[in-house]
């Protein structure tokens, strides 16, 4: 029983790593609605309009902290090619 049981531990472990590692590129949807309120708290005029701020969020959960923002406005968020 103790055996399986360890074996079940270990699999799992497997997983939640490969998952991690697999995961490294974006932020969560928590973390990218953070970085995205800051992106539109910045702004003096509202370049970071609706649109822009789903833009954003798409875009760092997708890249995470290679996401990139073009100039001008309304504002332009991408993953780096």
């Amino acid at each position: 029983m103790e055996t399986v049981m360890f074996k079940r531990v270990q699999w799992w472990s497997i997983l939640g790593v490969v998952g991690m590692v697999a995961g490294c590129g974006g932020m969560s949807a928590e973390d990218a609605q953070e970085r995205c309120e800051t992106e539109r708290g910045i702004e003096v005029t509202s370049c970071v309009d609706s649109a822009s701020f789903t833009q954003c969020l798409s875009c760092y959960e997708e890249c995470g902290d290679s996401c990139q923002r073009a100039s001008g406005c309304p504002a332009v968020f991408s993953c780096p090619e």
